[in-house]
């Protein structure tokens, strides 16, 4: 476990009534864009532009923190925790292609964005939860036997991908080492499969 996913387990407990989960079931990028606010100084403002090069959007730093001038619809949007992820691609001429308010549009390629696949998203930051209509299994087959768990009271963090499935640990709310291990379905074709937990 990495030092910041441990420090988050100490914190997420305390945060719980303000959820960060994931009501976006469809993957229709190969990645996420993550804007880092923890890099940015309240001079600072982030541009989101149309495909003309228009501003179409600002996050700048009010008396209240980060937030965009006009309303805001993303992947995970949750200035507060410092939690801003888009959905996006690969660097083409200095930006990211974004899908922001549902339409596609772009942001600059700064030391505060960084564009990550949904492979490496799900195995350094997110943290899972899934429930007994889509188990953890013994094996990476939709036929294996199911672990038996109490999905109310665990949490999933991923080891690795496979395809469609994500070797996980699993944990008791509260707890910061695992007690298990399994394999989840994370993904079908493009469907989520799990819920997502946000953090940095």
């Amino acid at each position: 476990m990495t030092k910041q996913k441990f420090l988050y387990i100490i914190t997420i407990f305390f945060t719980m009534s303000c959820s960060y989960n994931d009501i976006k079931k469809d993957i229709f990028t190969p990645g996420l864009v993550l804007v880092d606010i923890d890099r940015l100084s309240a001079n600072d403002s982030i541009y989101l532009f149309s495909s003309t090069g228009k501003i179409i959007n600002t996050l700048m730093y009010g008396d209240d923190g980060w937030y965009f001038e006009n309303d805001i619809s993303c992947r995970a949007y949750y200035p507060d925790y410092g939690i801003i992820f888009f959905d996006g691609f690969k660097q083409k001429d200095n930006k990211y292609k974004i899908y922001c308010n549902d339409v596609w549009c772009y942001i600059s390629i700064e030391n505060y964005t960084k564009y990550i696949s949904w492979n490496d998203f799900i195995v350094k930051y997110a943290f899972i939860s899934t429930t007994r209509f889509n188990p953890v299994r013994i094996a990476p087959q939709i036929n294996a036997q199911t672990i038996d768990l109490d999905y109310a009271n665990v949490y999933f963090l991923a080891k690795r991908i496979e395809q469609e499935w994500m070797f996980v640990d699993i944990y008791l709310i509260e707890q910061t080492f695992p007690f298990k291990q399994g394999w989840l379905r994370w993904r079908d074709n493009n469907k989520l499969l799990i819920d997502i937990d946000y953090t940095l």
